[in-house]
């Protein structure tokens, strides 16, 4: 009689064990969830984070050059169309004439310096969707005002954004 009485139950019934596979289950497509949310977040992240880093080192390039020309060579830019060109002729530190080209190729904003093409100065993580130039000139000034969009990264994780900027030439006021 001892025996029947002080038997206790070991292991998990049928049900409990349901239970807990199903709150198991929930647990895990919360964390699965999260990182997937994570995931996508840093990938926009990095996305604007390039977008921005190429905004600002094309603008200040451009912004410079523009300041520093002695004219806009009007024959040899694309003005209201895109891609636009620009190009701007000027005198360096040695009193030599120079000229300075922004141009589109492709995707990447390019920029030759004399006859020397330096290249993309964009990031390859970003590209310039949509790039005019617009010449303002009045009988005391010279400027150019720069419309750009610039985008980057793919599906999900893609981004542009729209600029719009006006430069002085310094030698003309």
């Amino acid at each position: 009689m001892n025996n029947l009485t002080s038997k206790t139950k070991r292991g998990f019934s049928l049900i409990e064990m349901i239970i807990y596979i199903a709150i198991l289950v929930v647990i895990l497509l919360s964390v699965i969830n999260m990182m997937l949310i994570l995931s996508k977040s840093y990938g926009r992240i990095k996305v604007e984070r390039n977008i921005m880093h190429s905004t600002t080192v094309t603008l200040e390039r451009m912004t410079r050059e523009i300041k520093g020309a002695k004219t806009i060579n009007v024959a040899g830019s694309i003005f209201n169309l895109s891609p636009g060109k620009l190009v701007l002729d000027g005198i360096d530190s040695f009193g030599n004439a120079t000229t300075t080209t922004f141009y589109v190729v492709g995707n990447s904003l390019h920029v030759m310096e004399g006859i020397s093409d330096k290249g993309p100065i964009i990031s390859t993580q970003s590209r310039i969707d949509n790039l005019i130039f617009r010449r303002i000139a009045s009988s005391s000034a010279e400027a150019v005002k720069i419309e750009m969009s610039i985008g980057g990264g793919s599906g999900i994780a893609s981004s542009s954004r729209k600029i719009y900027m006006t430069v002085t030439l310094r030698n003309n006021y």
